[in-house]
């Protein structure tokens, strides 16, 4: 599997995160959350998140979650993860709520399993251009469990790239209070499905700053893209 992330912060409060682990020779976690608000409250939360996720493991040390799971061994359930956060992360707890997409990729099966709360659905790419929307998941963290969430299972094929992005990417705004939109988004990556994996991200970027005639940004924008080998 090939990486590259870009991330483009307009204020610097890292309420935005992205992270990939490796926690066994078969799996690869990847996870991209969303803090609602700005600032130093909203980067603390983003903060307690990540060292609430395991840093070899991926997976919440809680009792919330069964012994067998949390061994870095065994297979790893993105639903029962975000069950778990959304336990932990009750809104009233840091009075914020946050969005998250949780993927575990198995080179061995070939697969990606996802789960997503209230976040934008990664999508995979084919070669052929044609997108996959993962949809799959729930509302976002910080209900306390009031509405639960489901997982699913996609095939992975040589060649096929899945992308992980925040609503800053489809929902800004030009002067003229344009919405750049999900259409514009899947269109560029169409066309640019034959660049390299870095390259394809650099013209979304692109694509918005022309869009945009210089707009500054108004919202966190973070990208992330990687391509299955086989």
């Amino acid at each position: 599997m090939k990486e590259k992330i870009l991330i483009v912060d307009d204020d610097a409060d890292n309420r935005e995160l992205i992270n990939i682990l490796e926690p066994n020779t078969n799996e690869c976690i990847v996870y991209m959350l969303d803090v609602s608000g700005h600032g130093v409250p909203a980067a603390m939360v983003s903060l307690a998140v990540y060292q609430s996720l395991q840093t070899k493991t991926g997976l919440i040390t809680k009792q919330s979650l069964s012994s067998s799971i949390e061994q870095p061994t065994a297979s790893i359930s993105p639903k029962n993860v975000l069950e778990a956060l959304d336990k932990e992360y009750p809104m009233e707890r840091f009075n914020k709520y946050f969005s998250i997409s949780y993927l575990v990729v198995n080179s061995k099966e070939s697969s990606v399993t996802y789960c997503n709360a209230g976040h934008p659905p990664p999508l995979i790419l084919h070669p052929d251009g044609y997108i996959e929307r993962m949809e799959k998941g729930g509302t976002i963290i910080g209900m306390n469990g009031i509405v639960s969430f489901e997982e699913e299972q996609k095939k992975l094929h040589t060649g096929d790239r899945v992308i992980m992005y925040t609503d800053g990417v489809t929902e800004f705004q030009n002067a003229r209070e344009e919405i750049y939109g999900e259409k514009n988004f899947h269109l560029l990556l169409h066309d640019t499905k034959d660049l390299p994996v870095d390259k394809m991200l650099d013209e979304v970027m692109n694509s918005l700053l022309q869009f945009g005639n210089n707009t500054p940004l108004k919202d966190d924008v973070s990208l992330l893209a990687f391509e299955f080998k086989g």
